[in-house]
């Protein structure tokens, strides 16, 4: 019912907000420590299930969501 529904938009939601620090987070450390994107993943220990999406995102220059 409703309350179901919400719980899953603020699930959405927060899955959303960490991809999106993920990936400022990612950029920073290859803009300032030159780091590659997967090496920078290996540093937070991002796990293989996420990186694809990530790829994309940062290729495409987008945050999640937009």
């Amino acid at each position: 019912g409703k309350q179901a529904g919400l719980l899953e938009g603020k699930q959405a939601g927060l899955l959303e907000g960490k991809r999106k620090t993920m990936l400022l987070v990612i950029q920073n450390l290859m803009d300032n420590l030159g780091l590659t994107a997967d090496k920078s993943m290996d540093v937070l220990n991002i796990p293989p299930a996420e990186r694809t999406f990530l790829h994309t995102c940062l290729s495409e220059k987008r945050m999640p969501g937009e």
